[in-house]
């Protein structure tokens, strides 16, 4: 009965629930000796702790159930538990790629032998998640599509429904916000009123939309998924959802409240040890930075490059000038120590989407015009590499 109240709030998305009640009853089932419950309430409880940024205590409960799980040769249990583990490992980087790769392949294969069809969907996500934290979206979109079809082959809705807020988020993060925008619209459906899968693709909605050319109508989304969520203790959405905030005020012309709010996000994300959100978010402050500097230039609309200037256009107030002539005397060295930030919790391997955008900024910044031209010029190929035609076409405009 507690499995399936953990796992109810889980679907939820209200990780604070899941916690409580996790809390409450873990040491009832303990006493009762039930290893497979137990084990299950664990799975849960640890997952919700990633959500709530708890990382050690996820990854020591998971890796504590693993090991008593494999001793009594309860395969089941065992991948179950994987779940938190990998997602913790992911959002902390805490080990290299290569490692983190093998166990969800391992994982993957073993839901797959145990017939475990949630389990594996779940996986392919978080191996599509981690290609597009480290930047290879041709990667990710595999894994994205591998997604879809699978829960298409089960016939399952809710994976259906899962699949496309994955694939929503990988449009964001390339810059494709007209087609997030689209399939979030045309997928909403597939989505459970009440469920986590529904605030996320709410929020994605928002996002993109915010990142559009009429942020305004955005903004009553972003507030009911932003309080839903912060009473859920869901960090990925709060997280997420309070970057967009700060970029609507910034878009609108609203600097001053903008700004501090981005750089609020900032310190909360990497104070709460989730180093893909946190490198992330440097990056989007370092190319802000970088255009209030004069230094990253605007392409013109074309049929290839959106226009997503904000109708109609924002008047910022005196204040809000006064806080950009602010930022725009040290908007060069602040994007440089972005930048430092993001290299040092970044392992890249000198390719991929956030390869080609750090690399920009630093050519960007960079006095000496041909190492700067040479250095654009092989983000623009990194760029193209993975299928990337608008961020290619903004770097090319810096040539």
């Amino acid at each position: 009965m507690v499995g399936i109240w953990l796992e109810a709030m889980t679907l939820k998305g209200d990780f604070a629930r899941t916690i409580e009640v996790a809390r409450a009853f873990l040491p009832r089932l303990r006493a009762g000796g039930n290893e497979r419950a137990i084990e299950i309430a664990v799975s849960h409880y640890a997952t919700a702790l990633t959500h709530v940024r708890d990382y050690p205590q996820a990854i020591e409960l998971a890796l504590n159930g693993i090991a008593q799980a494999q001793k009594r040769g309860d395969d089941m249990s065992a991948a179950w538990l994987h779940l938190p583990l990998l997602r913790a490992y992911e959002e902390t980087n805490a080990v290299p790629d290569a490692t983190f790769l093998a166990l969800a392949e391992e994982t993957l294969r073993k839901a797959e032998s145990l017939g475990e069809t949630r389990l594996k969907m779940q996986i392919i996500y978080l191996q599509a998640a981690h290609f597009r934290s480290i930047g290879k979206m041709t990667l990710a979109r595999e894994r994205n599509a591998a997604l879809r079809d699978f829960a298409i082959s089960e016939k399952d809705n809710r994976g259906q429904g899962f699949a496309a807020w994955s694939q929503t988020l990988l449009y964001q993060v390339v810059e494709e916000n007209e087609a997030a925008v689209a399939l979030a619209d045309a997928s909403l459906p597939l989505t459970l009123s009440g469920t986590a899968d529904k605030h996320v693709m709410m929020s994605l909605w928002a996002a993109n939309t915010v990142l559009g050319k009429n942020p305004v109508t955005a903004r009553a989304t972003l507030d009911e998924v932003m309080a839903l969520t912060h009473s859920y203790l869901d960090y990925n959405i709060i997280h997420g959802n309070a970057l967009i905030d700060a970029i609507y005020h910034l878009r609108l012309g609203k600097v001053t409240i903008g700004w501090a709010r981005l750089c609020a996000v900032l310190d909360e994300t990497k104070a709460s040890g989730n180093v893909v959100f946190s490198r992330y978010f440097h990056l989007v402050r370092a190319e802000i930075l970088l255009k209030v500097a004069g230094l990253m230039k605007e392409p013109p609309p074309s049929p290839g490059y959106p226009d997503r200037s904000v109708v109609p256009a924002p008047k910022p107030g005196l204040g809000d000038i006064m806080t950009l002539l602010k930022l725009r005397l040290k908007a060069r060295q602040m994007a440089a120590a972005d930048l430092a930030y993001f290299r040092a919790n970044f392992d890249g391997d000198g390719a991929g989407v956030h390869e080609a955008r750090a690399l920009t900024g630093e050519a960007l910044l960079n006095r000496d015009r041909t190492k700067r031209d040479a250095s654009l010029r092989r983000a623009a190929m990194l760029a193209e590499e993975e299928g990337l035609m608008i961020l290619k076409r903004r770097i090319e405009e810096q040539l």
